[in-house]
């Protein structure tokens, strides 16, 4: 039995990536726009192998091995954005990148592409079908999570088909569209606005982009739901089979996991403050304003997004 985990950003990619490792579960990662992470397991070390396609058309690898993690003994949340409104804990990249012990080149690569890999002679998902020969290595494990850049054609759809594919939602919409709100990347936003207005401006919180302007809030929230179900409107227009995947009641029994975490392991359990309500009132004005009532597909009907 092989998944395929359709999550768009904010939708609980990490939360299954890291229960299957820490069940020790082989699968692929989809990251960035240059390359996927194959997790495999030998004993209690966990293989972490990018697999990147160059300008050659050639196939590149870099693995990495680490111990595998306890849940028991991890930090149970780290922030995966950039930005965070509501509190000031330390984001993943904090934990992940060194940036005192990078090079020059190095930190170009991380402003440049989000990684220290250098994959300035690498080519990204979609150009010209040449990670389809990659097919059968990304195939290859128990379940797939984000693939989305195999939905731009139909080479893949073959593979898709043989497996069990999962649409992620939440039911409790004002917690997710809090989550959601808390990643308004204030930099990217503040450019958009720049160039819609031709004036320069740079919002200092999401605070400040709402009282100048809540559109530019609410499009924020519109980009990521539409996202999410223009993957699903995808899987139905190549009609392949798909179920949805309830994050706020599912048991994730599917993927077979003797160790546990709850459902909450990975999301934000943000302090109720000051900024967390007023991100609660921008979530609960968006609701009104846009007449939300389902973050699927479905939803489409009533609030068009």
């Amino acid at each position: 039995m092989r998944f395929v985990y359709w999550g768009g950003v904010n939708s609980g990619s990490d939360h299954l990536n890291r229960l299957l490792g820490f069940n020790k579960k082989p699968h692929v990662m989809v990251v960035g726009g240059y390359s996927f992470d194959k997790y495999t397991y030998i004993d209690d070390k966990e293989h972490i192998t990018s697999y990147f396609r160059t300008t050659l058309n050639e196939t590149k690898t870099k693995t990495r091995i680490k111990r595998v993690k306890d849940p028991r003994k991890e930090v149970a949340y780290f922030y995966m954005e950039k930005y965070n409104f509501i509190d000031d804990r330390r984001k993943a990249s904090d934990y992940k990148i060194n940036h005192s012990k990078l090079s020059d080149q190095e930190e170009q690569n991380v402003f440049q592409y989000g990684s220290s890999e250098d994959v300035s002679d690498c080519i990204p998902y979609l150009n010209e079908n040449k990670w389809h020969i990659l097919l059968s290595d990304i195939f290859d494990t128990g379940t797939i999570i984000r693939p989305t850049f195999l939905l731009d054609d139909d080479i893949s759809t073959s593979y898709i088909m043989d497996c069990i594919n999962l649409i992620p939602y939440k039911t409790d919409i004002i917690d997710t569209l809090i989550h959601k709100l808390n990643i308004f990347d204030i930099k990217n936003h503040s450019t958009k606005y720049t160039k819609k207005t031709g004036r320069p401006v740079f919002f200092r919180t999401i605070e400040d982009a709402y009282k100048r302007d809540k559109e530019i809030v609410w499009s924020h929230l519109d980009n990521m739901i539409c996202g999410q179900r223009d993957i699903e409107q995808k899987l139905i227009d190549k009609k392949i089979p798909y179920q949805h995947f309830n994050l706020d009641e599912e048991t994730y029994s599917m993927f077979d996991c003797p160790i546990k975490v709850p459902n909450n392991f990975t999301s934000g359990k943000f302090e109720k403050n000051e900024n967390w309500h007023k991100i609660r009132d921008y979530a609960e004005e968006y609701v009104t304003v846009r007449k939300l009532t389902d973050m699927r597909l479905s939803g489409r009907i009533t609030d068009r997004i």
